[in-house]
């Protein structure tokens, strides 16, 4: 097992630890060469109504996503993620698991720091693109495999991991939305955001693709467009 054999776009089939089962989270991670971008929203999470703006005070399901981005390596079938990004914070281990295929082709993790068997299931290969660009303090990573991407962006000095918390105050949901995660369809050079930390962003184009960079258009607290450009 190498990082060859991980490349392409994964879809989480199930989620095994003993707190119980998880089936409804949906958790996509996509793989270009040692770059991976992942992404968790929430089943329960309630659909954003069409007329909201503010997310001054987020429901909880909006605060459990997550989403978190760098390089894999793989050593003697481990497979463990450096998260240079995440939009919960640094984490207290090490995300690192035993990966084995099984003979369908699924590809089964089970954890090494913690007690957990995750079973993926592979959408798509090839072909794969993977960025890395920066604007200012915010580092993004932007994994491709075909016209699907998931693009995330967070900074170099991460917030405190919040995550499950409810009862943030201002800032911290403003550094919450700003480092944004998304699951998007590339239409030419627009990535339309499909699933996002944000749900606000969901059904717009959120992306502008650029031969030296990318536009990143999101929303702050009140609902304010802000344009971050990435080269």
């Amino acid at each position: 097992m190498n990082a060859a054999d991980l490349q392409g776009h994964w879809r989480r089939d199930w989620l095994r630890h003993p707190g119980g089962e998880d089936r409804t989270t949906r958790v996509h991670w996509l793989q270009a060469g040692e770059i991976y971008a992942d992404i968790r929203i929430p089943a329960e999470r309630e659909e954003a109504p069409s007329d909201l703006t503010s997310l001054t005070e987020p429901p909880q399901s909006v605060v459990a996503a997550e989403g978190f981005a760098g390089r894999i390596s793989v050593e003697d079938g481990v497979c463990t993620w450096t998260r240079t990004i995440n939009w919960h914070g640094a984490t207290a281990r090490p995300d690192a698991g035993h990966v084995a295929f099984e003979p369908d082709g699924a590809l089964l993790e089970t954890g090494v720091h913690s007690d957990y068997t995750e079973r993926w299931v592979r959408e798509a290969v090839g072909p794969t693109e993977a960025r890395v660009l920066r604007c200012g303090s915010f580092t993004a990573y932007i994994v491709s495999v075909g016209s699907t991407f998931v693009f995330g962006c967070g900074r170099a000095d991460p917030p405190p991991n919040c995550s499950g918390q409810s009862g943030l105050d201002n800032a911290a949901l403003e550094a919450l939305l700003l480092n944004v995660y998304i699951l998007g369809r590339w239409e030419r050079a627009d990535g339309l955001a499909i699933l996002a930390t944000d749900p606000r962003l969901e059904g717009r184009a959120v992306v502008e693709r650029r031969e030296t960079g990318l536009t990143l258009r999101v929303l702050d607290l009140r609902g304010t467009p802000r344009s971050l450009v990435f080269t």
